[in-house]
C-alpha cells in the first residue's frame, strides 16, 4: 500500500492504486447522535477494495483509524424524508452511490452501497466504482 500525505493547508492531490483523488473539500464531521467522525466531502470514486485500501490508509488530522463503513453505520446518514440528497441535516454528501464495507454474502463479487439519492441500499459488483466516506470510531 502507498502512504497517503495530505496537506490540508492548500490543494493537493494524492495518488492511491494508480487513482488520482482529491482532498476532502470539508473537515471531518462528528454525528452527535452514533459519536462516529466522518471524513469530510470528497470527490473519491474507487472499487470496492480499492476504496477499503483508501480508507484504512487515510491519515487525515493525525487519526489512522479510519474505515470503510459497514452498511449500518452509512445508513445511520439516511433521512428517507429527503431526496436528492436522502441525507440527515448538517452531512453534506453528493446524491449518488457510496460504498459500504459489508460484502453481499449471496455473491462473493458484490458488496453493498447507500444511493443517497434516495436512501436505498443495493448490491452491485465490486469492481464498479462509486463514492467513499470514511469513518472512524466504535462500530
Amino acid at each position: 500500500m502507498k502512504t497517503l500525505h495530505f496537506i490540508l493547508t492548500g490543494v493537493s492531490l494524492f495518488v492511491l492504486t494508480g487513482c488520482v483523488a482529491k482532498l476532502p473539500k470539508t473537515q471531518p464531521k462528528v454525528d452527535t447522535e452514533t459519536g462516529l467522525t466522518w471524513e469530510g466531502h470528497n470527490d473519491v470514486r474507487l472499487s470496492w477494495s480499492d476504496a477499503k485500501a483508501y480508507c484504512e490508509d487515510l491519515n487525515l488530522l493525525e487519526e489512522r483509524d479510519w474505515r470503510l463503513p459497514e452498511m449500518k453505520e452509512l445508513q445511520t446518514l439516511v433521512d428517507i424524508t429527503k431526496y436528492k440528497p436522502a441525507v440527515k441535516y448538517g452531512f453534506d454528501v453528493t446524491p449518488t452511490r457510496y460504498w459500504s464495507s459489508s460484502p453481499d454474502v449471496s455473491s462473493s463479487d458484490n458488496a453493498w452501497y447507500v444511493f443517497f439519492e434516495s436512501g436505498g441500499t443495493f448490491s452491485v459488483d465490486k469492481e464498479d466504482e462509486y463514492n467513499v466516506r470514511c469513518v472512524r470510531g466504535d462500530r
